[in-house]
């Protein structure tokens, strides 16, 4: 496919999440200058071979939005597409019954599989203007921090101030390769935009086993608007417990950026 041919994905698949998926994909398509390419994917016996292909190649020029098999498989072969600048999803939010397992649902399927980032939408998303102020979970090590700032180069603005929030297993120490505390971080913390935030790397820190409550408080204490998480793509261990909480309950869109986690 030709690179002018770049669109945003927007996956739908019926309420609550649709009109949230829509509208942010509609927002972040206007910033980048590009169309929307919406989909529907219905369950059942899916096409193969050269009849699959050319079903995705109708959806990625706009000439159809439906197509029938595995949401994961057929979501993931468009999202891993040349001509897929970013693609939006609605993020399944259930309450977790104490010592319950953590509902997935297609979209962290789907990001278990996918090599490119993820923007998930909660379904109570309705006015998003954009990335405005936007909040960036990082563990102190540069593969998550370029992981991170390189996905979210493709869709903010001039104008967009991001606050890190470095996370940390010692609560007397710092993370590698992160900045002590200063009077700047609890600027940041406050939500209120400083010279330090973001762009040399100050910021909050907390420790890892806070980390969802942290960003949950943050998010609805402040205006942050978007949250940017790099994802192990994977759904067990102490990193994975705080991408799938912050997931489960966040009031602002989150992008998913695939990246390896350091053990």
């Amino acid at each position: 496919m030709r690179g002018d041919l770049r669109f945003v994905l927007a996956a739908i698949d019926g309420p609550p999440a649709e009109e949230a998926v829509l509208h942010v994909a509609t927002v972040v398509a206007g910033d980048m200058g590009l169309p929307v390419r919406s989909v529907r994917v219905v369950p059942g016996i899916g096409l193969r071979g050269e009849s699959r292909h050319a079903a995705i190649g109708r959806v990625a020029r706009g000439e159809s939005y439906e197509l029938q098999g595995r949401p994961e498989g057929l979501l993931a072969e468009l999202v891993e597409l040349p001509v897929t600048a970013m693609t939006v999803l609605g993020a399944r939010q259930r309450q977790r019954r104490a010592g319950g397992r953590r509902t997935a649902g297609t979209a962290v399927a789907l990001a278990r599989r996918c090599t490119q980032p993820l923007l998930l939408v909660p379904a109570s998303v309705r006015s998003w203007r954009g990335p405005q102020r936007v909040l960036t979970l990082l563990d102190g090590t540069g593969a998550t921090a370029l992981a991170a700032a390189t996905a979210l180069t493709g869709i903010r603005r001039p104008d967009t101030v991001s606050i890190p929030l470095h996370m940390v297993d010692d609560p007397g120490g710092l993370v590698p390769g992160a900045p002590a505390p200063s009077a700047a971080c609890a600027v940041a913390a406050n939500g209120h935009r400083t010279p330090d935030a973001g762009a040399n790397g100050n910021g909050m820190r907390k420790r890892r086993d806070a980390v969802d409550v942290q960003v949950l408080e943050t998010v609805a204490t402040t205006d942050i608007d978007l949250v940017v998480v790099a994802w192990p793509r994977q759904t067990h261990g102490p990193y994975a417990s705080v991408v799938l909480d912050i997931l489960a309950t966040t009031s602002v869109p989150v992008l998913l950026v695939p990246v390896v986690i350091p053990t």
